[in-house]
């Protein structure tokens, strides 16, 4: 596969085709909420095959505003909340409440509501949103497919997810896997910004595995990955 097909597959989890990249697109003139606030979450992470709690498993969520376009399919607009935690010893992910957040770039958050990556050494990543529940297609218990509430429920609060042992260290672009969150959280913040520093955990590990690169980070301005790590454990 070319080099810029495989760039286009792994894009596609922000943006719906190439052709929102390769086009001048004009957003379609739509209302959007001014302001957005969302409930609190709680995963539940286990081993697939023991059911064992899996602790320290790094869990990043970002609430994505999209909108239309003349050209057709979806154009991300940016994003209204980003958070990091952890599980805890008994395999637990929580997500606060928060808002209301103004929304600054208007667009609708649809089904990246939010949108979640999961991942521990020695598992295979897995990735959730309000997409993957219904086997990627809008949410059929609400007309339209998408809420358009400002206060944002996940489908997922309350689930059990099964993490299964990674068996191999081989990857595809196809499969869900850390290049896809490198690739996934990279176009979910602005190029050369600091918003890196809001998934400190999930950023120190894409650099250990060298999805992305120091240059991704521009530490002269803002700080080093160990620095803002080490912030957090005091």
């Amino acid at each position: 596969m070319k080099p810029l097909n495989i760039l286009c597959a792994l894009i596609s989890f922000f943006v719906t085709s190439c052709a929102e990249l390769t086009h001048i697109v004009a957003p379609i003139a739509e209302t959007f909420q001014s302001e957005y606030s969302a409930k609190p979450i709680t995963l539940l992470v286990v081993d697939e095959e023991t059911g064992a709690p899996i602790e320290g498993v790094i869990a990043t969520a970002n609430w994505e505003l999209e909108t239309g376009s003349y050209a057709g399919g979806r154009v991300v607009r940016g994003q209204v909340k980003v958070l990091e935690t952890t599980s805890d010893k008994d395999g637990k992910v929580f997500c606060p409440a928060w808002g209301p957040e103004p929304n600054r770039h208007g667009g609708h958050i649809e089904a990246r509501d939010p949108q979640m990556f999961l991942y521990r050494p020695g598992y295979k990543p897995v990735r959730l949103n309000n997409f993957n529940k219904y086997g990627q297609t809008p949410d059929p218990n609400v007309p339209g497919g998408y809420s358009r509430d400002s206060v944002r429920v996940s489908i997922w609060d309350g689930d059990t997810i099964r993490l299964a042992k990674a068996t191999s260290k081989k990857r595809t672009h196809l499969d869900v896997n850390l290049d896809v969150i490198g690739i996934g959280l990279h176009f979910a913040f602005s190029d050369r910004s600091c918003d890196w520093k809001l998934i400190p955990r999930m950023t120190t590990v894409l650099l250990k595995e060298r999805i992305i690169g120091r240059h991704n980070l521009d530490e002269g301005k803002c700080g080093t990955a160990e620095t803002v790590l080490k912030g957090l454990s005091k």
